[in-house]
């Protein structure tokens, strides 16, 4: 359990959370991106702070949809250009037509979308 956590995360910071399983670090990134409440304290985000969630359990995701489809839509552009990106984080031409629900268990790919 955290207690009396202070965090500031500055223009161009990463953040990297460690701990094993049950630690609380899921839970820390839904406090940070507002999707849980914290128990005490405020959170302030910047103006024009853009966040991208990727949840292990997939509950922001649309499992039907297809791969190329999804990430243009959430990247906001054209399939062109997704297609490009997507194809330098080995998402071929196939891959990117499969739909979302097929790619479960496929740990090669890093699955994230920019803003």
């Amino acid at each position: 359990m955290l207690t009396n956590l202070n965090l500031a995360v500055r223009r161009d910071e990463k953040l990297l959370l460690v701990g094993p399983n049950g630690s609380g670090k899921s839970t820390i990134i839904k406090i940070l991106m507002g999707i849980i409440k914290p128990d005490k304290g405020i959170i302030f985000n910047g103006i024009n702070l853009k966040a991208g969630y990727y949840s292990q359990e997939f509950e922001n995701f649309d499992l039907n949809a297809r791969v190329i489809d999804f990430f243009a839509d959430k990247a906001n552009i054209d399939e062109f250009y997704a297609s490009s990106f997507l194809k330098k984080f080995m998402f071929d031409t196939n891959k990117q037509k499969q739909k979302i629900a097929t790619l479960s268990g496929e740990k090669k790919h890093a699955f994230l979308y920019p803003y």
